[in-house]
């Protein structure tokens, strides 16, 4: 209960100051986002491979960017699930470092921010797309040579990585389906896979959805 005027004055100082904080913060966000975005767009603009880009293979989005605030969100999820998990526990460090890779990465956007932002400890950090102009302009671009490569997600073998990251390869859901069927069985037991998948509605056994936000899974069994 409020005793005093000066304690409404008060409290109400301290809630505006928590308003003007948010908004503030997202303010930041939202700058910081369309600031990567221009710089993306300079850099891959510059390269001149875009030009020869093709139209994604009938049923796969077209490279859509996740929002970037929300991709470090993620990592960031990622990295406090291993760091309590005994998988990856080692001696010195917070967790044993882990290999990433990226499915579906465009012209690698992703992935050079993760090298910079430093969120996450990898041992190495790789992607690959089917598109062979986004490859060539992720290589120019941003300077990833032997981390980015052209290969099919249906057929690809995800077992040697401890982290799987997609967003939504595919627009027809039936092949979504193929493709997290085909992720389940080919990743080994104790990988983590981040992504958005259309199995969390009907969730498979051998897969651990880890907290309550995002879109972490680790495979169990």
């Amino acid at each position: 209960m409020l005793e005093s005027e000066d304690d409404y004055g008060y409290y109400r100082s301290v809630f505006t100051d928590i308003l003007r904080e948010l908004n503030d913060a997202k303010f930041v966000e939202e700058a910081m986002a369309r600031t990567i975005e221009g710089l993306t767009g300079d850099v891959i603009e510059a390269t001149g491979e875009m030009d020869k880009a093709k139209l994604p293979p009938k049923g796969s989005f077209d490279y859509v960017p996740i929002n970037v605030p929300g991709l470090l969100r993620d990592l960031r999820q990622l990295d406090a699930a291993l760091a309590e998990d005994p998988d990856y526990a080692c001696h010195g460090t917070r967790y044993r470092p882990v290999r990433f890779l990226e499915v579906g990465c465009g012209h690698g956007r992703n992935l050079a921010l993760i090298r910079h932002a430093g969120v996450i400890d990898y041992a190495d950090l790789t992607g690959f797309d089917i598109s062979e102009a986004m490859i060539a302009a992720g290589r120019k671009g941003f300077g990833l040579t032997e981390e980015i490569s052209v290969a099919d997600a249906m057929t690809f073998d995800y077992s040697p990585y401890d982290v799987i990251y997609s967003y939504r390869p595919f627009i027809d859901d039936t092949l979504q389906r193929r493709y997290e069927a085909h992720v389940e069985k080919s990743m080994k037991v104790s990988a983590y896979l981040l992504a958005p998948l259309l199995m969390e509605a009907k969730p498979s056994r051998r897969m651990l959805k880890v907290g309550t936000d995002g879109n972490l899974w680790k495979k169990i069994a």
